[in-house]
């Protein structure tokens, strides 16, 4: 067999028996055997990116391998070329969206819709939405067969409308009804986690592959905890957590209920500290702990650092992104949200209901009172009153904007001045 031929044979086969390894997780998904497929463990069974779609079992191979004597190249494209037959299990008539939406209808009642995706993505069959005038040009090219409008839409269109006070809220009920089903994690240990005996397990918890549970950690009823995660020593984590794969949460942590860490966050990395001893930098002990209260979550790749003394306290409802740096004995009030690549440094104290654009840092030691928004890309060295504050220094964003607005007319202001004096003989 030439080798091309024979890398596109070992390749169906793989998809093969990955389907086939699916169809045994549907019989039975439970945790209680070693024997685990490639396609998934201890979830339901994989669903394909399309909303909610039905795929068939066999791939569809379309072979355009022209030149056989590189066997590499012509894995690549196989795979490259491997396709499944799609079709939607779930459609619903405008008439039906209609009433869904409680909008008001023009167009054809029986025409049925089977997605929906924006109007730059929208094809024939699928449903978007327009509720932003600057879109009006996406709007006008749109392939979508129906769109939700406000009210007052008056554009030209040929696509059906579907017209509502909130066509964003509409559409999003829409996906909701169309989305697949929400993955589930089935209770009980992989055979690969390492668990001490030690450790307190809940109820119903499902431990993935290779995650590390330490002794005397405590994990509360209906959590996951996913594949390859550190749950360290005397960690105490509250009931119906997600902690996605190789989350690491350090000794001593105390996580509340509901609350979603996701993957490469670490939690309880010693904060930094240091000071000069002889003319050299010698580490000071970080002795307290993070505290995380309920229904909090917190990005990938985020660091949340222990406290000196103490704790660094995350409050309830709390809602952090991707790569933010959160120093040691920090407070962040309740509800508060923080937008990516944020630093807060230490003993910083945040009101509730903050709001911390991309990108804004924050010195030490100062304080933030509740409500205040912060634009992004700020810096702040001192503590703040409230209000809305950008720039760097940050200052309330009135007076920043008309300060740039100032800057920016220095140019013609000297040619002025210089035109002045050239008249005054200066």
């Amino acid at each position: 067999m030439e080798p091309g031929r024979a890398a596109l044979t070992a390749a169906v086969q793989r998809f093969k028996r990955i389907h086939e390894n699916q169809a045994s997780l549907r019989e039975g998904n439970t945790l209680d055997s070693a024997c685990v497929s490639r396609a998934g463990f201890g979830v339901a069974p994989k669903q394909s990116f399309f909303l909610n779609v039905a795929c068939s079992q066999e791939p569809e191979v379309k072979e355009k391998v022209r030149d056989r004597k590189d066997a590499a190249a012509s894995t690549r494209d196989a795979c490259a070329t491997l396709t499944f037959r799609c079709n939607f299990s779930v459609t619903f008539t405008l008439q039906e969206l209609a009433a869904m939406s409680g909008g008001e209808l023009s167009g054809d009642p029986a025409l049925k819709i089977t997605g929906a995706a924006s109007l730059a993505e929208a094809t024939p069959g699928e449903i978007s939405f327009f509720s932003n005038r600057k879109y009006v040009g996406l709007l006008r090219k749109t392939r979508a067969s129906a769109i939700f409008v406000p009210p007052d839409f008056a554009e030209p269109i040929s696509a059906a409308q579907i017209r509502v006070s909130n066509p964003a809220k509409a559409f999003e009920k829409v996906v909701l009804r169309l989305a697949p089903k929400p993955i589930t994690f089935a209770p009980g240990i992989h055979p690969s986690a390492v668990v001490d005996p030690d450790a307190q397990i809940g109820a119903r918890v499902s431990i993935q592959p290779y995650a590390v549970i330490e002794a005397g950690a405590r994990i509360g009823d209906d959590t996951m905890i996913g594949a390859g995660a550190y749950i360290g020593h005397e960690v105490g984590i509250g009931t119906a957590c997600l902690i996605y794969p190789r989350v690491t949460i350090r000794e001593w942590t105390r996580i509340g209920s509901r609350v979603i860490v996701h993957s490469g966050a670490v939690i309880g990395a010693d904060g930094f500290g240091f000071e000069v001893i002889d003319g050299r930098q010698k580490k000071i002990q970080q002795l307290g702990i993070v505290q995380i209260d309920d229904d909090v979550e917190i990005g990938a790749n985020t660091t949340i650092d222990r406290a000196r003394f103490g704790r660094t306290w995350i409050q309830q409802g709390v809602k952090i992104d991707n790569l933010v740096q959160i120093a040691h004995n920090v407070v962040i009030g309740k509800n508060s949200v923080i937008v990516a690549q944020t630093g807060i440094s230490g003993s910083t104290r945040v009101g509730e209901r903050v709001t911390m654009a991309g990108q804004v840092g924050i010195v030490g030691h100062v304080e933030i009172a509740d409500g205040t928004v912060i634009a992004a890309q700020s810096g702040v060295s001192k503590s703040i009153p409230g209000g809305v504050w950008f720039g760097y220094p940050a200052g309330p964003i009135d007076e920043v904007k008309q300060q740039i607005a100032w800057i920016r007319s220095l140019g013609k202001l000297f040619a002025r001045v210089k035109e002045i004096e050239k008249k005054l003989g200066l």
